[in-house]
């Protein structure tokens, strides 16, 4: 366990000595393991890094300039958190050259003005870094345990989410690889905390990295507020308070019992953790209206304080320290933890804030002892994160991996009822993980057994060697196919050993190929719609359909399918409408004729041969075609209305039921 520098330079001991850090951009934050004082100049290689070195630079006494340098550098390069330098007996202030190496090499140099027993410092802080330790081990003990038995009585990964973030006071994340929201609660802005984390740790799902678990700084109203000994507010009782997303601020009384903080005769240690009894006294901290409290505690009351006495009834250091039940940054509530009735809620992305059960709450208050909590975070997170992943596999279909879960998938994404930040997860689960995939693509296939429909879809799987998924649903069996690397859509067909022979009614469908998993859905649906259109234009045009069609080649189709007749009509009179009067009156077959030429790519010898003509029949029909159009169907600019009209006369022709 480790402090931060800057929450020992905010002990009462270390006040006393009138500590000042010369450099403004000294960091502060960094953690200290553990607080040493030494004066021999080669102490560096004898130590392991992050110590506070305290010294009276009496290692440094004739030493010159250079060798000064020198000893801020070691020390820098072991690791070091910082270096306090007591002035005013070998050094009446600190050389210039220390500073200016100081801030060079990075390391944070402390001033010491005045003059406090270095022993007594390092064994408050010490102490405190120990007993923050066993206090972090219980507190994130207690957090698993629970989740755990949360997990046990058969939550769900919503439920996890709103009791962590009820058990933290902070917001919680979960999202899969790619950064899709699966759940969060204790905010409505979980994009903030996935920019800015406190703390985060994976989450693996057989053997693979699925997501991650993020937990964000401590909500402001959860802190409760210390008041000082000797104010009107210093018998008051504190209170913090929790928001979750969704849900107003709740109380949270959740204190010492000696809550009024203030230093009776009894001796007794408040929430502001006041230090003693009146007659306790100490020449450092006799100044100092609050005794030292545990790390990140707002000031709870520690029962079985111990360390040397300095006073009549007051332990310097430990008199505000918390009790082993409280985790470092809480609120702080001496002896037995109270249940908090709290009522946090989780929000799933596209769903509705859902209530979750009464938890305890061990907050973690950011603040001097930000670095306690955060490292708390940390490994709540690390332990969490085992938990959400049997939540997260619960989801799936014990039965088979061709089974619900599956289906469920597949219909939402055919539905679009599924919200597109959710399909990663979504497919996690039911066992392909999104990454590491440079495309995907989709499958539509259509046969009259639904087993076999399944069956050559996996086979077509194997063949290619991609990673799938399969499932039958309502109008066939579909696929899901994640490509390691880029392809073309008619190679992928190639692959999958799908039939292409053209003139056989369509039996499946390949949808356009994506990039992003949230368009997973698109894909799909592109490929189910592209085999209904085929399946109905097939009749009217068997030649220029293939038993297996690209969505791609069918976009224009299903996109003018989606209009009402009224404009497919309008569409076809306005760009056909001369065509077919002369159809009508002399079966000319100008409307076949045009159709034909433009899906032969305008090749006269390809057009005759589809249409069983002579070239010169055809020369005479096109030029009969330009002069009721007055225009060449040559032309670039008509060519795309002109194939518009003709494929909406295909679709007026054959609206009506689809054929599944």
């Amino acid at each position: 366990m480790t402090l931060s520098l800057r929450a020992v330079l905010d002990h009462p001991l270390m006040r006393g000595a009138d500590p000042a850090v010369p450099d403004p951009h000294a960091d502060l934050d960094r953690p200290v393991r553990w607080v040493h004082s030494s004066e021999i100049y080669e102490i560096a290689p004898l130590l392991r890094g992050d110590e506070l070195l305290l010294t009276t630079g009496l290692g440094l006494a004739g030493r010159d300039a250079g060798e000064r340098r020198r000893y801020v550098t070691e020390l820098a390069a072991a690791g070091v958190a910082g270096v306090a330098l007591e002035v005013g007996r070998t050094f009446r202030e600190v050389p210039d050259d220390v500073v200016r190496a100081a801030a060079d090499a990075g390391l944070p140099l402390v001033v010491l003005r005045g003059v406090v027993p270095f022993v007594e410092i390092a064994e408050a802080v010490n102490a405190a870094i120990l007993d923050s330790a066993v206090t972090r081990l219980r507190h994130v003990n207690r957090v698993v345990r629970t989740l755990s038995g949360v997990l046990a009585r058969g939550a769900g990964v919503e439920e996890l989410t709103t009791t962590l973030s009820t058990l933290t006071n902070r917001p919680v994340v979960l999202t899969a690889l790619d950064g899709t929201l699966t759940a969060y609660a204790g905010t409505d802005d979980p994009t903030a905390v996935v920019r800015t984390p406190t703390a985060e740790s994976g989450v693996e799902l057989r053997g693979a990295l699925w997501g991650r678990l993020l937990l964000g700084a401590a909500t402001a109203g959860t802190a409760n507020t210390t008041p000082s000994p000797g104010t009107d507010d210093a018998a008051e009782t504190t209170t913090g308070a929790t928001r979750t997303a969704g849900r107003p601020e709740t109380a949270n009384a959740n204190q010492s019992p000696n809550a009024a903080g203030a230093a009776g005769a009894a001796g007794a240690a408040g929430a502001a953790g006041a230090a003693g009894a009146a007659g306790a006294a100490n020449t450092n901290t006799a100044a100092m209206t609050n005794a030292y409290p545990s790390p990140g505690a707002a000031g709870a009351a520690n029962r079985n304080a111990t360390g040397p006495t300095t006073g009549a009834a007051g332990t310097p250091g430990t008199a505000g320290a918390t009790d082993a039940t409280d985790m470092p940054g809480a609120a702080g509530a001496a002896g037995p933890h109270t249940a908090n009735p709290t009522t946090g809620a989780t929000r799933t992305p596209g769903g509705s804030a859902t209530a979750s059960v009464a938890a305890p709450s061990v907050a973690t208050a950011d603040g001097p002892w930000s670095t306690a909590g955060a490292a708390i975070a940390r490994e709540v997170a690390e332990h969490a994160a085992q938990v959400f992943a049997p939540a997260l596999l619960r989801l799936a279909d014990r039965g088979g991996w061709v089974g619900r879960e599956r289906r469920e998938l597949v219909e939402g994404l055919l539905d679009d009822t599924l919200p597109p930040r959710e399909v990663a997860a979504r497919l996690t689960v039911c066992g392909l993980v999104p990454a590491g995939t440079a495309v995907w693509a989709t499958i539509t296939l259509s046969r009259p057994d639904p087993v076999q429909a399944v069956t050559t879809l996996y086979e077509g799987l194997r063949a290619c060697g991609g990673r799938g998924l399969v499932s039958d649903a309502p109008g066939g069996a579909y696929a899901l196919i994640a490509l390691d690397r880029p392809t073309h859509v008619a190679e992928l067909a190639d692959r999958l050993g799908l039939p292409a022979a053209t003139g056989h009614e369509p039996t499946a469908a390949l949808g356009p190929l994506v990039r992003d998993v949230a368009r997973v859905g698109h894909s799909l649906r592109a490929a189910r719609d592209t085999l209904r259109l085929a399946r109905r234009v097939h009749p009217i045009r068997p030649a220029g359909v293939a038993e297996t069609v690209l969505a791609d080649d069918w976009a224009l189709e299903r996109l003018l399918d989606g209009l009402p007749p009224e404009e497919l009509a309008d569409l076809v009179e306005d760009q056909l409408g001369p065509l077919l009067a002369a159809d009508a009156t002399r079966g000319t077959g100008l409307v076949d004729t045009l159709e034909a030429y433009l899906r032969c790519g305008c090749s006269k010898t390809e057009t005759a041969g589809v249409l069983f003509l002579r070239r010169q029949s055809v020369h005479q029909r096109l030029a009969l075609i330009e002069s009721l159009l007055h225009v060449s169907p040559d032309a670039p600019d008509r060519q795309g209305p002109l194939r518009a009209a003709l494929t909406a006369r295909d679709l007026l022709t054959t609206r009506g039921p689809n054929p599944t």
